[in-house]
């Protein structure tokens, strides 16, 4: 069974990411979310990612992921990662800077950032112990 990513943000540099995680063994991006759903549908028809949305809710609603890389502008990730640890039970691993201001600091790791490894597709033995971990919950 692959491991399956959603992409939060189809900005500029989604498609280096999609990129890099095409590269690890049995690793796909299912879906993908932006504000701007064109260049979500975009990216989505050039690299046969099955999955649309046009927030992170709705692809954290909607999606079949074990993982999630949230690749937003700065000032948006706390955003995207709260909604992630909002989705209990599942396993949800994000890239993202810590914080964009001290006092996002604190709030990140309340939503349990500090339990998931950041930019998880850089090394494929990654994935191995993503899989592993695959049961691990984020409340």
């Amino acid at each position: 069974m692959s491991f399956r990513f959603g992409l939060i943000g189809a900005g500029g540099v989604a498609e280096t990411h999609i990129l890099a995680m095409r590269m690890a063994h049995d690793v796909q991006v299912t879906a993908i979310a932006d504000v701007d759903l064109a260049r979500a549908k975009t990216l989505a028809e050039r690299y046969g990612i099955p999955g649309v949305f046009d927030s992170a809710e709705a692809l954290l609603a909607g999606a079949s992921v074990d993982a999630v890389a949230i690749l937003t502008p700065h000032h948006l990730h706390l955003p995207a990662v709260r909604a992630a640890a909002r989705t209990a039970g599942r396993c949800r691993w994000w890239g993202v800077r810590m914080a964009t201001a001290s006092t996002d600091a604190p709030a990140r790791s309340a939503s349990a950032l500090s339990k998931t490894p950041g930019m998880p597709y850089r090394s494929a033995s990654v994935f191995a112990r993503a899989r592993s971990t695959s049961a691990m919950a984020v409340t």
